[in-house]
């Protein structure tokens, strides 16, 4: 396969051309393209989580994501998951042949600026990313944190998400936290200084389909706390702390041990940073290049 071309974004006389001229032709749809199936032409779809299909009391896709995403599995000559966490889900709930699906992980996109700065972290910031609602279990983290256990100079920064909605700061009042959370709007550079100054990056969330914050975190060599589900305790592979998503006792011990041990805020810092380094686009490029030479076995 010498040619790689986003033939997702052309129509079926464009793909059928490019059949004419050529044996090894991908299409690599969304669950959404509906684009007819041309012959010849093996078909690959990506999965990148099965929340929607886990947590159905949660709102978390568009109306008809899990019906398009069933039709696309179906129809699909082979299927790629982020994560082998994702892998297993999908062979799972979808009973897809393990034969037909090949994990793909991700990498960081966030742009590094500078050398990490690991070592004897002294800032007190226990940083959160992303969304805050339903699985993704900010509330254990608000918890944790207000636990009389935690000493009072440790503060939370939640970065991205929203703003903080009246509920929330009604509940981080109630925990004592009024004045020790900070909200930040997206900005890719503040993200990446944040990474580098925190004293950990906390994600509690029952489940991610891979979990990126987690490598953009540990590529800049910042402590690392993960939730004992999902994907993270497969993207952490041992260089993390983690934590029953259900217990926020464990994960306040957690963060007093990194406020009061600067030897195991380094052990983190190191391994974590040599852990980023499994996570690489090319390895990215390289796993979805097997998964359509795969998908052109099967179909030929």
């Amino acid at each position: 396969m010498n040619r790689l071309a986003n033939i997702a974004a052309h129509g079926r006389e464009r793909i059928e051309a490019w059949r004419r001229s050529s044996d090894d032709v991908v299409l690599h749809r969304s669950y959404f393209y509906r684009t007819r199936h041309v012959s010849g032409v093996p078909v690959v779809v990506t999965i990148y989580d099965l929340i929607a299909e886990l947590f159905p009391d949660e709102r978390v896709n568009s109306p008809g994501v899990v019906e398009a995403r069933a039709r696309s599995i179906e129809m699909a000559d082979h299927v790629l998951a982020i994560s082998e966490t994702t892998r297993r889900d999908a062979i799972r709930h979808y009973g897809i042949d393990p034969a037909r699906i090949t994990t793909t992980p991700l990498a960081s996109g966030l742009a590094i600026r500078g050398s990490a700065a690991g070592g004897d972290r002294r800032s007190t910031t226990v940083l959160y990313v992303g969304k805050r609602d339903g699985y993704k279990n900010f509330d254990a983290l608000v918890d944790a944190v207000g636990d009389p256990a935690v000493p009072p100079d440790i503060n939370l920064v939640a970065y991205g998400g929203g703003r903080l909605t009246k509920a929330e700061q009604r509940r981080l009042a109630e925990k004592g936290l009024a004045g020790r959370v900070t909200h930040i709007e997206p900005d890719p550079a503040q993200l990446d200084r944040l990474y580098r100054t925190a004293m950990a990056y906390v994600c509690p969330s029952k489940y991610e389909g891979f979990g990126l914050p987690v490598v953009e975190a540990m590529e800049r060599a910042c402590p690392v706390i993960v939730a004992d589900a999902g994907a993270l305790p497969e993207v952490a592979d041992g260089a993390a702390l983690s934590f029953d998503p259900d217990d926020p006792a464990q994960l306040t011990k957690h963060i007093v041990d990194l406020h009061e041990q600067p030897e195991l805020r380094h052990q983190l810092s190191v391994a974590g940073e040599q852990q980023s380094s499994f996570f690489s686009w090319t390895r990215t490029a390289e796993t979805t290049m097997a998964g359509y030479r795969a998908a052109l076995e099967m179909g030929s």
